[in-house]
């Protein structure tokens, strides 16, 4: 009986040739095995095909169509996927090995949290690092952070296919970080605080390409998301406060509170915020 992926690797491609084979041997390499690799070529015009076609390894399951644009190459992903956990990959950028099996280990043991990322390592077209960014990593500091800006890297995502994603047409360009602020409204999140992933920063990449587009975009989400994230202030505000502030520090968690006084001064997230805040810092400081 042939045995059930517990993951599903979804990479869709689009003229991706220059770093794909280091993306896909990243992949392989991962010292977890149940996992299952969808590749979609979505109507690539450079040598991407003839790359994936020469990995003969059985998890991968790979098919090409006509160019149908990103949101819909990965919600026909999502649809082929059979894994229990859905995790992004692009292909300019590299999986550390230890990558899924943490995620995987993260998602078994917490089953109230959806979906979780990680820190990320930021490298160059010559994959020399360029720095890292360390995501907050409680549900709280993922709320907060996705009131103002995106909280994890897209290809550092694993989710529970439970959950249903599906990717809104409405949002392109900046897709994932709608995504992200819509099933937060149904799950909790997490970012694991050690370097999972590594994001490959480059002239062709859509930070740099999009970054008009994906800035009006993210307005638009943050509109329609910001307050609906901390309309309820958790139980654990101080407890979790605490813990961002062992991972990154107390500068980032006064700077967030400013933000929010600016913003959502009224809500009663502003007011718990300031005072869980006060707490930690008098913990942290004596």
């Amino acid at each position: 009986m042939e045995k059930q992926p517990l993951v599903s690797i979804i990479m869709p491609v689009y003229n991706g040739g220059l770093y794909l084979r280091e993306a896909i041997q990243s992949i392989l390499d991962q010292s977890y095995k149940n996992f299952e690799l969808l590749i979609l070529n979505d109507g690539s015009t450079d040598n991407s095909e003839k790359i994936i076609g020469e990995y003969k390894d059985a998890r991968i399951i790979a098919k090409s169509q006509e160019n149908q644009g990103l949101i819909r190459t990965l919600n026909s992903l999502i649809h082929l996927a059979k894994g229990t956990y859905i995790a992004r990959m692009d292909p300019d950028d590299v999986m550390l090995p230890e990558r899924i099996r943490l995620q995987v280990e993260y998602l078994n043991s917490h089953p109230n949290v959806g979906l979780v990322g990680s820190w990320i390592q930021v490298i160059d077209s010559n994959s020399d690092t360029l720095g890292t960014i360390k995501y907050p990593v409680t549900n709280t500091g993922i709320r907060i952070t996705l009131a103002f800006r995106t909280a994890f890297t897209h290809g550092a995502v694993m989710l529970r296919r439970s959950l249903q994603p599906v990717y809104s047409l409405a949002y392109p360009h900046a897709e994932d970080f709608e995504l992200w602020c819509r099933l937060l409204q149904q799950t909790y999140g997490a970012n694991i605080p050690q370097v999972l992933y590594q994001w490959r920063f480059h002239a062709s990449s859509t930070s740099n390409t999009l970054r008009t587009p994906q800035g009006q975009m993210a307005k638009k989400i943050k509109k329609q998301y910001g307050k609906a994230l901390l309309q309820h202030p958790p139980a654990e505000l101080t407890n979790e406060l605490a813990k961002e502030v062992k991972y990154r520090g107390i500068w980032p968690q006064w700077k967030f509170f400013f933000k929010i006084l600016l913003h959502y001064p009224f809500l009663s997230f502003t007011r718990k915020f300031l005072f869980a805040l006060f707490t930690v810092q008098s913990n942290h400081t004596s």
